[in-house]
């Protein structure tokens, strides 16, 4: 996904760059309207283009790819098993996927954690969704703000903030406090 934004991106920039190299084509009226500012003689000089910035869209997929880590998905695994752990909470599961197929995603979480016998937080990472599923106590008055907290720090590359953010919420709404 990265590979395409970074081609689509560079072709982008050769099609501006090849855009400014023809003459004025007989359908415009570049070269009539264009006034030159520059004093005989005097060097002529262009404006730098201006340096494309990313996306919000952009640094947030970049921000979620980091959870492709094997690495990064064992730390956050054991952030929630300790968590379980000391609070005596049961079985519950942190769970990655690439993406879902199909258009019920939460579905497809949901038998993601019956699978597992056990509550999840199930990541889609490409598709950039969290999904609480495997609990009736997960309702969209609990998930919807959660989810949406935790995937802005998942956009900015803090994965431990966001699973800490699941974490509190649940620590909340199941009254451990």
């Amino acid at each position: 996904m990265i590979r395409s934004l970074q081609t689509a991106f560079m072709a982008v920039i050769l099609t501006a760059a090849l855009a400014g190299c023809g003459a004025p084509s007989e359908a415009s009226d570049d070269a009539a309207t264009e006034e030159s500012t520059v004093a005989d003689g005097a060097p002529v000089t262009e404006d730098a283009a201006p340096t494309p910035t990313p996306t919000a869209s952009a640094t947030a997929e970049a921000g979620w790819s980091g959870l492709h880590d094997p690495a990064t998905q064992a730390k956050l695994k054991a952030q929630v098993d300790k968590f379980f752990n000391d609070y005596n909470a049961g079985p519950f599961e942190l769970m990655f996927v690439d993406s879902f197929s199909g258009n019920d995603h939460a579905l497809s979480a949901g038998k993601l954690a019956f699978e597992k016998g056990a509550p999840a937080i199930v990541i889609a990472i490409d598709q950039r969704e969290i999904f609480f599923v495997g609990d009736e106590t997960f309702r969209p008055a609990f998930t919807d703000p959660t989810t949406k907290a935790m995937a802005a720090k998942f956009d900015k590359g803090d994965y431990t903030g966001g699973i800490d953010v699941g974490l509190d919420a649940i620590f909340k709404d199941w009254g451990f406090e």
